[in-house]
């Protein structure tokens, strides 16, 4: 009797063994996939801080995007001015050439301290349709083809965005050198073939059977 209840005690401990084990596993993969979902969790929450930092970021540099392109007409205005009164030569306004120089020096330097720059393009240079418009394409054999030949207008970048393209005339590309197609060799003309041996023979054969025919004629 004690050996079948050493047996029985036995069997319910493994039992509760086993069952111990089945929930320490449970728990374990309970544990392992909170873990995980934490992890997620967190890597969500810094890709939407990071974007939020990114769009608060991109509204700091932007913010002033349509302010700039208003003063960028009266940088166009100023230059205009500059251009048409230098080009009149009178001594008297010289004092205002400089005033106006001045202004759009000052008008440059603000812009650029709001991450406001020129862009760069100069004649030779090749095309760049991201910072450039083409306004006109014209043939220019001195020129190699999608090259500036002028600037009509400036173009300008706001911390690295273009906000206003410059607009040019590109060089257009040169008509391709037609290939000139090989001469095809005249036809030859058929050659007369030769008819059939027994057409030949035919005369030859007929001359010779009268021949014969005139020698039997002869022998009667």
């Amino acid at each position: 009797k004690e050996l079948a209840s050493l047996k029985e005690e036995n069997q319910k401990l493994k039992g509760e063994k086993d069952d111990l084990s089945r929930k320490l596993r449970d728990s374990g993969d309970k544990v392992q996939a909170a873990i995980r979902q934490l992890a997620e969790n967190a890597n969500e929450m810094k890709r939407m801080a990071g974007q939020e930092e990114r769009e608060v970021q991109n509204a700091k540099d932007f913010a002033i995007q349509n302010f700039a392109k208003e003063l960028l007409t009266v940088a166009d205005d100023l230059d205009k001015a500059l251009e048409s009164m230098q080009k009149d030569g009178n001594e008297a306004i010289k004092a205002h050439i400089a005033g106006i120089e001045l202004t759009k020096k000052a008008l440059v330097k603000a812009l650029a301290a709001g991450g406001v720059a020129e862009v760069e393009a100069k004649k030779g240079d090749v095309f760049d349709p991201n910072v450039e418009q083409q306004v006109a394409m014209i043939p220019f054999p001195s020129a190699k083809p999608d090259t500036l030949v002028d600037i009509i207008q400036k173009g300008y970048t706001l911390n690295g965005r273009c906000i206003r393209a410059a607009k040019v005339v590109v060089v257009a590309p040169r008509p391709e050198e037609e290939e000139q197609q090989p001469e095809e060799p005249a036809p030859k003309a058929e050659e007369q073939t030769p008819e059939s041996d027994g057409k030949l023979d035919a005369p030859a054969s007929e001359a010779a059977g009268g021949a014969e025919g005139k020698e039997g004629a002869g022998k009667e």
